[in-house]
């Protein structure tokens, strides 16, 4: 048979029934100046009211709705070259003291995007950007929503090869286009041009080529008034 260290009845005798941590303030150590290498405050930190306490919501958080403000006055202290410490000022510190809480959404309208409204009912941002969420989940192979973000992003991002680039609008490499140009001495260089793509157009895919016509070329010459 086993043995056990503590009889059942013992176990029994100890146990408690437990108070929920309802959303208060609770004097909690508040850090009044942060002391630096040459320079150190006394007292470093205090006890002051803030608010906790278990809301029982994980989208829930212990909230101060009325505060104060408190002057603490601390005592800066220096140390010279042979660490020997001597008075240096009296300095006030304010603090917040925490008067009044209550549970409240960890998460507010102002963590919300430009591509998110708010639904305050179920404390969280909400992506409005509808049609570019159904666009990426129809190219679920490639890319991936973030709800978080309201924005599709490819799936993954991979270093190129000489010559070639990567392009997030179809999420793979692409080769630069090589296009001959002139320069200002005549002199024919070769320049690289990345491939654009052209969004309601024929030529999508393709890069826009520019001609350059010679000075003694027909077309570049003075043509008369035909009146």
């Amino acid at each position: 048979m086993k043995k056990h260290r503590f009889n059942v009845g013992d176990e029994r005798a100890n146990v408690e029934i437990p108070k929920q941590a309802t959303c208060t303030p609770k004097e909690q150590p508040v850090l009044l100046k942060r002391s630096t290498i040459n320079t150190k405050y006394f007292p470093s930190c205090t006890w002051v009211p803030r608010c906790s306490g278990c809301c029982g919501h994980p989208e829930f958080s212990c909230q101060p709705t009325e505060t104060v403000a408190r002057n603490f006055q601390v005592i800066a202290v220096e140390y010279d070259i042979q660490k020997h410490m001597r008075y240096k000022s009296k300095e006030t510190v304010v603090i917040e003291e925490h008067t009044k809480c209550r549970c409240g959404c960890t998460r507010k309208a102002k963590d919300c995007n430009e591509k998110q409204s708010y639904i305050a009912a179920e404390c969280r941002c909400e992506c409005t950007n509808t049609d570019e969420e159904s666009k990426c989940l129809n190219e679920s192979a490639i890319r991936r929503w973030n709800p978080e973000t309201c924005t599709c992003a490819c799936l993954g991002i991979y270093e190129c090869t000489n010559g070639m680039y990567y392009d997030h609008n179809i999420c793979s490499c692409r080769r630069f286009l090589l296009r001959n140009h002139n320069d200002d001495n005549g002199q024919q260089n070769r320049r690289t041009y990345p491939r654009y793509d052209l969004p309601d157009s024929s030529a999508v895919g393709q890069s826009p080529v520019i001609y350059t016509i010679d000075a003694n070329d027909p077309r570049r010459r003075h043509k008369e008034d035909p009146e």
